[in-house]
């Protein structure tokens, strides 16, 4: 059985070959996409010819020892060595020189020629740009069906903005016939007259990949359409033609729709705060009115006839009232220096204290008669319950006599020998097979019986035995 290896073994494998193989490699091609890392300081291309692509670094190492660094479509020699990039499985050359050869490369050229035609026809003019609409109704993407860049986009449509129509153009957006596809796509969508915004783009990809957007078939298509449209090829760094003639660049697929979408949730909170605003406006135009409304009545009140015969109104009125208050207090005085001497000449008649002490001594009998009598019904009650309660202790000492007398007579009669068998008892107790009858002669103390009789039958504890002699 052969042996199977893991993915990172049989990189591992061909790193070794490679890297032992190539120690040293001599490559000449054009630089594409250069770009120094922020974060480490390497300097990242790639180098490429008409057939083939490969990437290039330059470790931060190494790049004092150049004399400068390639820009883009630039022509150069490099001599390095070939590696293999486990984690991504892409071959890399770590280069240690890089030699620029006399010209740049040819489709450089070819873009900076075409850009200077096109910009002396304008197609770069930020007065021709045409705005977008804050809220289309109908978007054209002129884009591949089948690429990823279109799930994305249609994605965030659905969680950004559903009251949008999108209708695909599916077109070629790399290779030979792409320029043409392209162009046609725009070109459709824009004599529908249709759309309110036409979105052009693909997904990211090499310089090559990307090459139809740079082409002057496709610049031509988006100056001349007469509905706005968005630019939205590769990623950030990648900058083409069409981004430059295009009404708005998007800098991915999916930024475009987040450009040409407004946000369901931004919208909401904007419709909120607006009639929060206007509530508050509203408000406070209603109480700014009230107020003057208020002002102009006091106004009004105040300097008319009305606001004369109130202030006349309440001066009369608080002459009523101190006038009222005067009388009233006049007449409390001279009441009360009545009262006084009333009270004055009632204290000084004689009749009056005789009559004072007659009522005094007619209470002090009346609370002597009253207290001898509560005291008298108090020992009458006392006698009575004593008399009642003698009464039914001897009732009750009675009572408990003739009861024991009557057991007694009981207890006589249940020994009376004439009775015969009749008293005779059975005893039994609980056994191995369940109750079982037993002799006087087999009884113990502390045992449970149970007594039968021809009165009835009950459980008893023997606490002591004396058999009868």
């Amino acid at each position: 059985m052969e042996k199977r290896l893991k993915v990172s073994e049989l990189l591992q494998q061909v790193g070794g070959v490679l890297e032992g193989y190539f120690q040293k490699v001599v490559v000449e091609g054009e630089v594409s996409r250069p770009k120094p890392h922020p974060g480490t300081g390497h300097f990242y291309f790639t180098l490429k010819d008409a057939e083939g692509s490969i990437d290039g670094v330059v470790w931060k190492s190494w790049i004092h020892r150049l004399k400068r660094l390639p820009k883009e479509g630039e022509k150069v020699v490099v001599v390095g060595k070939l590696s293999l990039f486990r984690k991504g499985g892409k071959c890399t050359i770590a280069c240690y020189s890089i030699t620029p050869l006399s010209q740049p490369g040819d489709l450089a050229l070819q873009l900076e020629e075409l850009k200077r035609r096109l910009w002396a026809k304008g197609y770069f003019d930020p007065r021709l740009k045409k705005p977008l609409s804050p809220y289309p109704k109908r978007i054209a993407i002129v884009t591949s069906k089948s690429g990823a860049a279109l799930r994305d986009m249609l994605r965030i449509a659905r969680n950004r903005w559903q009251l949008t129509q999108l209708f695909i153009f599916d077109t070629l957006v790399q290779g030979e016939g792409a320029p043409a596809s392209i162009a046609k796509g725009i070109g459709l969508a824009d004599r529908l007259g249709w759309f309110d915004l036409i979105i052009v783009g693909r997904g990211g990809g090499s310089l090559e990949d990307l090459w139809a957007f740079n082409s002057e078939v496709v610049a031509d298509a988006i100056f001349r359409a007469k509905t706005p449209i968005i630019s939205a090829v590769g990623h950030e760094v990648d900058h083409l033609l069409s981004d430059e003639v295009a009404d708005r660049r998007a800098s991915t697929p999916s930024n475009a729709i987040e450009i040409a979408l407004p946000d369901r949730q931004e919208e909401i909170g904007r419709i909120n705060y607006l009639k929060e605003q206007f509530r508050k406006g509203v408000l406070g135009v209603l109480e700014r009115k009230g107020q003057e409304r208020g002002y102009l009545w006091r106004l009004f009140r105040e300097g008319g006839l009305e606001g004369r015969l109130q202030r006349e109104k309440a001066v009369l009125e608080g002459f009523r009232e101190r006038f009222q208050r005067g009388v009233e207090g006049l007449f409390h005085r001279k009441k009360g220096e009545a009262e006084r001497l009333k009270g004055e000449f009632h204290r000084l008649n004689p009749g009056v204290q005789l009559g004072k002490w007659e009522e005094r001594v007619q209470g002090f009998f009346s609370q002597f008669t009253r207290e001898f009598t509560g005291i008298l019904e108090g020992k009458g009650r006392e006698m009575t319950q004593l008399r009642e309660g003698l009464e039914e202790g001897i009732g009750e000492v009675l009572r408990e006599k003739r009861g024991e007398i009557e057991r007694l007579k009981e207890l006589f009669s249940q020994l009376d020998p004439r009775r015969g068998r009749q008293f005779l008892a059975e005893i039994w107790r609980e056994g191995e097979k369940g109750l079982e009858r037993v002799r006087l002669g087999e009884l113990k103390p502390g045992e449970k019986i149970r007594l039968i009789t021809p009165d009835g039958e009950g459980v008893v504890l023997l606490l002591e035995f004396h058999p009868y002699q």
